[in-house]
């Protein structure tokens, strides 16, 4: 006869019920006590150590329910039930305790698109959590869930619970089958009116056929309420967004419903001064979804109140308002200008080092003036302040001071008066430089030179900043790129005097390694070796680097070079090297257009392919139009031919001239060159040239020989050299440029007549103050007929005067005349010109010049009268493609029948 006793746990509520009589055992010796329903033995024994009625215990109800009570205590079982069973001599109890299956590990296998790690956070479940015994559907149907918004609707997931072999414990197996990713099919959109179908599909940046994501659905929507918001909608929203899915095409149309509504507007409220329109630009509408109200509001409040101050409405006051009127939202911005405030007066105390009108000239804050309106600008101001600080400690008053700014507005708040006090302090100067712990007196001598600072200078921090960053430049391109340079300065007692000792750690010095390169598609390999100027075993020099990336951008072959050391945290001397380039279209067409008072109207188109066959030769068809000098070139470039920096060029062209009153001529020829750069500022050209000569509508007192009105053939050859040292191409300030030339036409290599030219020019700059530039330029030409000439053509002779050459005269106005008041040209030639080059106000700058220049005629001789002198001014007004000039030049020796001067308006430099 045996009975159970059964006890059920649930929701830690316990129930505990016999599921017999008890009766029948009253009074029975417990024989054995035995624990089942577990495999492990160690659990077992743990069971056991809880149950407290023990064999030789008269059966007791009491203590069965006190052990089921410890067991449960435990927390590793859900249910526990007690079997008694009689046998001989007594009862025998069997406890069997039915345990919580735990999680010991989570496997995943068949994913691809979603990381594991991913799928257990989503999940939400642990090593050590308890399987949810009705809850495998729910973690299925969060996978689900969780692939479908990654665009894979297709996939099929089946998660079990299975035993892990010597643990108690379950292996939750999850098996993925991911299937293919879904694409979008269609794109569809309804309700829209203000933005287009295909302009919401360009700012959703969805595309028919790319892949499906619930990601990439949110960013379309945020991008197109976006663009809405930009438009001004900012209440526009996206309703809702119907998906379906076509299994059979693995597709998903969508379609998106918007409500647009009412867009926004802008309202401005006493403004007088300031145009609305002008207002209007300063608001971003499409800030407004990125904040609060508030915040916009507040933020465009400070945005106008700051422009308003820029204008010299100091006292401008602004408040908003929002509100919906109808459907419509408007927001209203209330204005009360005020008066502009000008500087009535500026005054300075306190310094004795420098003079009032040097300090001033610091200062952009000024009272009224030609060039300026003496707007008081409160920014600008405190620039001001700043700049006069700079100034001071630039000459050594470190602790120069502005104690105090008294800022008086009138009653009528339309004028202010500044007044600045300032504290000079001691001047510190340098009384001694010493250089420590360099040994090499060669690397002494050039950091010497490299010195900033000199002996008896004020301190100036900037300076000395300077000079370490020289120093440190040095040691860079000798290969010490970590060198260390520090500074130490004593000063004397009263701070006038100071010692400055700069301080030299070399430490390693640095080689170049391996160069790897990356991003070549269409260019070669070679185009980037034939360019680099460092090599592998070469000391590191930064400079050469440099030079490199900027000759690779020179190619026109790359959008993008960066040549950087591979691993910057190395500390190895031997630096790998990693180029990247970004390859650029080869191909480009581009066009100008300009105007000048002498040739009017004139434009190019050019088309050019810089990597010709994929050999890197440069090929290039331009067109120059004008009333007077149509022109068309075709050009092939070859670099490095044969040799490092040496170009081949090949050029092919028909020019027609009629921009000289005294003939006509269309030129058609060619030239073969070779071109060596020696150096960035020096380099050489040799050529042979062929030309026919075709003039015509030749006037008669011009003609010296039947060359000028004959069809000829003119070829020789040319050698040029040229030396720049400009700091910049469209605006020099500083350095020269020079070039020289020989050009001779010879029979024995197809020329119809002969001749030698000489010729050369030469440019110098000087910055006398800080953007005031002296510049000078010379120009000399002759040409003499050789061996059986015995004239130069008359398109060969040199003419003089106009906007290139003498201004003050029309073009070609100088040199010899013919009988009839036509220009002959002359065979010997040069021309002078001085200017001066001084900053106005802001983007205006002006010039003074001098010009002067002579062309005759050899056989005819020189004489003082050949001579011609102008002087004259003009203004510049800077713009992105160089200086827009208009220039007047006066005639020193003006003569009978004679202009007093010209005009002249063009873009570009003189020179």
């Amino acid at each position: 006869m045996n009975a159970k006793i059964f006890f059920s746990f649930c929701c830690c509520f316990l129930a505990c019920a016999l599921g017999v009589e008890a009766g029948p055992y009253d009074g029975l010796t417990v024989q054995e006590v035995e624990v089942t329903c577990t495999s492990s033995e160690e659990l077992a024994r743990l069971v056991r150590r809880q149950i407290v009625i023990e064999p030789g215990d008269l059966f007791s109800q009491e203590k069965i329910r006190e052990s089921i009570h410890k067991i449960y205590a435990m927390k590793r079982f859900v249910q526990i039930t007690v079997e008694a069973e009689q046998i001989a001599n007594g009862v025998r109890l069997t406890f069997c305790p039915r345990q919580i299956d735990t999680i010991s590990r989570i496997q995943v296998a068949g994913n691809k698109a979603i990381s594991a790690e991913r799928i257990k956070n989503v999940l939400s479940i642990n090593i050590g959590d308890q399987v949810p015994p009705n809850g495998m559907a729910v973690l299925k149907q969060r996978l689900l869930q969780l692939y479908r918004d990654q665009g894979y609707h297709q996939v099929q997931i089946e998660i079990t619970a299975v035993d892990d072999p010597g643990f108690d414990k379950k292996i939750l197996m999850i098996a993925i089958q991911e299937g293919v990713p879904s694409k979008i099919g269609s794109l569809s959109f309804k309700g829209q009116m203000i933005l287009s179908e295909k302009e919401l599909i360009a700012f959703s940046t969805l595309r028919t056929g790319m892949h499906f994501t619930l990601d990439t659905l949110e960013k379309a929507k945020e991008q197109i309420e976006q663009a809405y918001m930009k438009k001004g909608y900012f209440e526009a929203k996206i309703a809702s967004q119907d998906m379906t899915y076509n299994y059979d095409t693995g597709e998903v149309n969508l379609v998106f419903t918007i409500v647009e509504g009412q867009p926004l507007t802008i309202r401005f409220e006493g403004n007088a001064q300031i145009k609305t329109k002008a207002l209007h630009k300063l608001i971003n509408i499409g800030e407004f979804g990125r904040g609060t109200l508030e915040e916009f509001l507040a933020e465009n409040v400070s945005k106008l109140t700051e422009y308003y101050r820029s204008r010299g409405y100091y006292f401008a006051d602004i408040s908003s308002d929002y509100a919906v009127e109808g459907t419509t939202p408007m927001i209203t911005f209330s204005i009360e200008e005020g008066h502009q405030v000008r500087v009535e007066r500026i005054t300075i105390e306190g310094h004795r080092a420098f003079t009032t009108r040097q300090l001033r000239k610091l200062m952009l804050t000024d009272t009224g003036g030609w060039f300026s309106k003496g707007v008081y600008q409160e920014k600008v101001f405190k620039e001001d302040l700043l700049a006069i600080k700079a100034f001071y400690q630039q000459h050594g008053y470190l602790i120069a001071e502005i104690v105090s700014t008294t800022i008086e507005f009138n009653q009528e708040q339309n004028q202010v008066t500044l007044h600045l006090q300032i504290q000079e302090g001691v001047q510190t100067r340098v009384e001694e430089i010493h250089i420590i712990g360099e040994e090499d007196e060669t690397f002494l001598k050039n950091l010497q030179k490299k010195l900033a600072l000199r002996e008896q200078d004020p301190l100036d921090l900037d300076k000395l900043v300077q000079t370490i960053e020289r120093f440190q430049e040095f040691y860079a391109n000798k290969g010490y790129i970590k060198a260390d340079i520090k500074d130490f300065r004593s000063f004397n007692e009263d701070q006038s005097r100071v010692i400055l000792t700069l301080k030299i750690d070399r430490g390693i010095q640095f080689f170049v390694g391996k160069i790897s390169i990356q991003g070549i598609i269409r260019t070669k390999k070679e185009f980037i070796m034939r360019e680099l100027q460092v090599q592998e075993g070469d000391v590191y020099n930064p400079q050469k680097i440099r030079e490199t990336v900027r000759r690779l951008l020179q190619l026109g072959f790359y959008d993008s070079v960066t040549f950087q050391i591979l691993d910057p945290k190395s500390t190895n001397p031997v630096q790998d090297m990693l180029l990247v380039v970004k390859e650029t279209s080869a191909k480009d067409v581009e066009f100008g257009f300009g105007y000048n008072t002498e040739t009017y109207f004139k434009g190019f188109v050019e088309y050019s392919d810089k990597n010709v066959l994929n050999y890197g030769g440069k090929a290039t068809a331009r067109l120059d139009a004008s009333i007077e000098r149509p022109k068309v070139t075709l050009q092939y470039r070859h670099p490095h031919f044969f040799m490092r920096d040496n170009d081949l060029v090949l050029s092919v062209f028909d020019d027609i001239q009629k921009d000289n009153n005294s003939f006509e001529i269309e030129r058609r020829g060619g030239r073969l060159a070779f071109q060596k750069k020696f150096s960035e500022s020096f380099s050489t050209s040799v050529g042979y040239f062929f030309e026919i000569e075709d003039p015509s509508n030749v006037k008669k007192d011009a003609v010296l020989s039947k060359q000028d009105t004959s069809i000829i053939n003119v070829a020789g050859f040319d050698v040029q050299a040229s030396w720049d040292t400009r700091d910049d191409l469209i605006i020099p300030q500083k350095g020269g440029y020079l070039q020289v030339g020989l050009r001779s036409a010879l029979e024995a290599v197809g020329a119809e007549t002969e001749f030698l030219e000489l010729y050369g020019q030469s440019y110098v700059y000087w910055e006398l103050f800080d953007n005031v530039i002296l510049a000078n330029a010379l120009k000399g030409r002759q040409i003499e007929p050789i061996r059986s000439s015995d004239q130069t053509p008359i398109y060969m002779r040199y003419f003089l005067g106009g906007d290139g050459s003498v201004r003050g005269f029309e073009r070609h106005e100088v040199g010899p005349t013919g009988s009839e008041g036509n220009k002959i040209g002359g065979d010997r030639m040069f021309a002078f010109t001085t200017e001066l080059r001084f900053p106005i106000y802001s983007i205006l700058g002006g010039v003074v010049f001098f010009d002067a220049g002579a062309n005759w005629l050899n056989d005819q001789g020189f004489e003082s009268d050949d001579l011609r002198e102008t002087l004259g001014a003009g203004l510049r007004i800077a713009t992105p493609i160089g200086p827009l000039r208009v220039d007047y030049g006066y005639k020193l020796d003006r003569r009978s029948g004679e202009s007093a001067g010209e005009y002249y308006i063009a873009i570009g430099s003189t020179f």
